[in-house]
């Protein structure tokens, strides 16, 4: 009896040890974020299983002192609370076994799924990154070609215009000292005609005055032909002249009108361009904010889901509890009957089947 007493105190203390480990393991799980609550509650289970534990070693203790005050009982009767109670001590050996395995398979769970999370958030927001900074640069690059073609067209717009002006300045000056030049050639060409023509009424109708003779008339009138010629050529060539420089500036406005339809048209390409840009950007927010939404969906119905799974978890928890201590009540009192003196004493017996099941529903 007194082997048996301690051989059954050595398996307490066993019992101790893991339930020992149990809340070692128990402490880091309160760590993860989510599920610190119902650790908090799972620490105090165990807790309460590890007094529960205690107790019986004390009973036991105690009962072994009562023994060996004692005169010896029946042998039979004693290997049959020894068997029993060695079955029992077995199947709550079994269940922690399976407390145990169920604690390590649930810490690996939410490590991992804690995991996946961590990298989809990280995946999710370094695309998000990408997508940003791609932005950037393209609105860079298109700012800077913008800025860069307004400033070329500008330039271009000054020099033609600066062009123009000077060349209309120069065709103005030009044209002034021409039509200046005309006019005193002109003045005198005609002073010359006014003297032919009077030389030739002379000749005509000589007088006795007249001093004119055949041979100064013929001179004059062959000046009068140089001069008709020389006006002719020279508004031949200044018509010529003018019709070029109008030539010159026709071509002139037509390459303005062309930089402005140019510029124009670049505007309007740049414009297009960019409402494309703030379309697709638009596009892309859209769909980052329905990858969100969906992201934050998936995630609350898995806490959903997992709170649902732990609330589970502890009501059949709440229930094994419930059976343990009833099975150890019943325990405690038949060890205080058999203390007392009382014969035929019943030991209660544990449904473990239904512990079973409650542990396969558990896992």
């Amino acid at each position: 009896m007194n082997f048996w007493l301690r051989s059954r105190t050595r398996d307490l203390d066993d019992l101790r040890k893991q339930l020992s480990n149990f809340e070692n393991k128990v402490s880091w799980i309160v760590n993860v974020p989510y599920t610190s609550v119902q650790m908090m509650m799972l620490n105090q289970e165990v807790a309460s299983m590890r007094s529960t534990v205690d107790r019986h070693s004390n009973d036991i203790m105690a009962v072994n002192s009562d023994v060996r005050s004692r005169p010896q009982v029946d042998p039979t009767k004693i290997a049959n609370s020894n068997q029993q109670l060695e079955m029992k001590l077995r199947d709550i050996q079994g269940q922690l076994m399976q407390f145990k395995q169920t604690m390590d398979a649930e810490i690996a769970d939410r490590v991992r799924v804690n995991q996946a999370q961590a990298e989809n958030i990280n995946r999710l927001q370094e695309y998000i990154r990408q997508q940003e900074a791609s932005k950037n640069d393209l609105l860079q690059s298109l700012s800077r070609k913008g800025d860069q073609d307004q400033k070329k067209l500008s330039d271009e717009s000054k020099r033609l215009n600066d062009r123009i002006q000077l060349i209309t300045t120069e065709v103005n000056k030009n044209t002034t000292e021409r039509e200046h030049r005309l006019r005193e050639e002109m003045n005198q060409k005609i002073n010359s005609l006014q003297s032919v023509s009077c030389t030739t009424t002379q000749f005509q109708h000589p007088t006795p005055s007249s001093k004119c003779s055949p041979i100064l008339f013929y001179d004059t009138y062959i000046d009068s032909k140089v001069v008709k010629s020389d006006i002719d050529s020279r508004t031949a060539s200044e018509r010529e002249n003018r019709k070029k420089q109008d030539d010159r500036f026709k071509a002139m406005n037509d390459a303005v009108e062309a930089m402005k339809v140019l510029q124009q048209t670049d505007k309007t390409k740049n414009k297009e361009r960019f409402q494309k840009i703030n379309e697709a950007l638009a596009t892309l927010e859209h769909h980052l904010e329905i990858g969100d939404k969906k992201v934050d969906k998936i995630v609350n119905a898995e806490i959903q889901a997992r709170k649902l799974h732990e609330k589970a978890l502890l009501a059949k928890m709440q229930e094994l509890e419930d059976r343990v201590n009833k099975y150890l009540d019943g325990l405690n009192k038949a060890i205080e009957d058999a203390s007392a003196g009382k014969e035929n004493v019943k030991v209660p017996t544990l449904d473990t089947d239904a512990v079973c099941l409650i542990r396969l529903s558990q896992i």
